[in-house]
């Protein structure tokens, strides 16, 4: 999805397969008008009874800029996977999802 974005203002993608995170920026000039941020995406394998359930959570986080900026680049995260049908709907298994992270 963010490789898609590249050419709206996202800059720096690098994937990091031993943590299994990626980090990007977004230039001062982007589609979405904001400030510049650097943000990374931590993947995490969802196991179920010691298997893969199927499922993987994101963590993000907000490495450097406007705070704005990173709540925004959420946003726009969140309204493309709920379009695309990668989010999780159910309210009890997103909460169940939610405590392994914190």
């Amino acid at each position: 999805m963010l490789r898609e974005w590249q050419r709206h203002g996202i800059k720096d993608l690098t994937y990091f397969p031993q943590d299994n995170a990626i980090t990007a920026s977004i230039d001062k000039v982007n589609s979405l008008g904001i400030k510049p941020v650097t943000f990374r995406i931590e993947l995490f394998v969802v196991l179920k009874n010691g298997r893969k359930a199927g499922l993987s959570l994101a963590r993000c986080s907000q490495m450097r800029g406007a705070a704005s900026s990173f709540r925004k680049v959420i946003e726009v995260l969140e309204q493309v996977g709920r379009d695309r049908g990668l989010l999780v709907d159910d309210e009890s298994q997103w909460n169940e999802l939610c405590g392994i992270l914190a």
